[in-house]
C-alpha cells in the first residue's frame, strides 16, 4: 500500500492505463481517477504519455464533438411536460445550493402554484 492506495506491479501498468483511457476523458479527468485508488512511481507521467500518443485525443483536444440537440415536441396543454434546468427563464427559483433536496423543494413550490403536472 502507498498511503491508502494500492501499489500496482509494473506488469499491470499497461492494462490499467488502457482501462483508464478507454473513454478518452482527457488529461485531468484521467489523472484524477487513480489518485483515489492506486499508485506507481511514474503514474502521472505514463497517463500523460498515453493521452499525448492517442490519435483520437489529439484530434478532438481543441474541439471536442458537440452533442446533437434533440428538441422536445411542444406540449399540447400547460403543465403537460416539465423540464428542469438551472437557468430559467419561465419560473425561476433562486437556489444557493443545487442539490436533489433543494430541487425537490423548488418543485414543491412550483406544484403549489401551478398544480401537479398531468
Amino acid at each position: 500500500m502507498w498511503g491508502h492506495r494500492l501499489v500496482i506491479p509494473s506488469k499491470l501498468h499497461s492494462v490499467l492505463l488502457a482501462d483508464l483511457h478507454m473513454n478518452h476523458m482527457g488529461m485531468v479527468k484521467t489523472k484524477s481517477l487513480p489518485q483515489s485508488y492506486f499508485w506507481w512511481p511514474s503514474l502521472d507521467r505514463e497517463i500523460e504519455q498515453t493521452i499525448r500518443n492517442c490519435n483520437a485525443c489529439r484530434q478532438y483536444q481543441a474541439n471536442p464533438p458537440k452533442a446533437e440537440l434533440s428538441p422536445w415536441d411542444w406540449p399540447s396543454e400547460p403543465n403537460r411536460q416539465l423540464h428542469a434546468d438551472f437557468g430559467g427563464p419561465i419560473d425561476v427559483f433562486e437556489m444557493s445550493k443545487i442539490t436533489a433536496a433543494k430541487t425537490v423543494v423548488a418543485f414543491r413550490q412550483y406544484f403549489c402554484t401551478w398544480g401537479l403536472p398531468t
